[in-house]
């Protein structure tokens, strides 16, 4: 059964968050993820990832019902800067995943205001009550991204990946965001 609140359209002060069909979100995820070698370790593509059929099985099954992803574009602009997914995991738990492609915008808070429509919009739905995200321990960008935006570390994993480009292991630091955390940062 297909989620309606998964595929609502939401605006920030600088950008429209539009949801995807699932045809749509496969071809530019592939195109704007997959093919572009400097995604591949922020998003853990893999060489198994980067088989085109098994790339959009992945994105399709389940897509409308437990994962959507919008696209993230300024107000006034026609193409988008980048692709925010969401997906419902088991026990009311929600995951998130987001890339810039136009390098123009890195370093603009763009994912920190993009996430913090998306966390109060998960929360306010009722869709989940605990945000889970994972990112590469040297990633210290996002990691910083996560800190300002209330999650709470929950845990490294050792070596728990291999790196997109066969080079070895990497740690993966596991962040959360809970309902009643982040109705408290909104107040204070």
């Amino acid at each position: 059964m297909a989620q309606p609140a998964l595929a609502v359209p939401l605006r920030t002060e600088r950008f429209d968050l539009i949801p995807l069909g699932g045809w749509q979100a496969a071809s530019l995820t592939w195109h704007h993820w997959v093919c572009d070698p400097q995604m591949h370790e922020p998003l853990l593509i893999t060489p198994k990832h980067r088989r085109r059929l098994r790339w959009w099985r992945r994105m399709l099954k389940g897509y409308g019902h437990k994962r959507i992803v919008h696209t993230i574009t300024p107000h006034g602009a026609a193409a988008p800067i980048g692709l925010h997914q969401y997906a419902l995991r088991p026990w009311r738990t929600a995951g998130l995943l987001i890339a810039l492609h136009d390098r123009d915008w890195w370093g603009k808070d763009v994912v920190l205001e993009v996430r913090r429509a998306m966390i109060g919009h998960i929360f306010e739905s009722g869709q989940a009550d605990r945000i889970e995200t994972m990112v590469l321990a040297r990633n210290v960008s996002s990691i910083y991204t996560y800190r300002r935006l209330g999650f709470t570390h929950a845990g490294t994993a050792h070596r728990a990946v291999e790196l997109p480009d066969g080079s070895g292991g990497a740690d993966i630091v596991t962040f959360e965001m809970l309902r009643e955390n982040w109705q408290q940062e909104g107040t204070t």
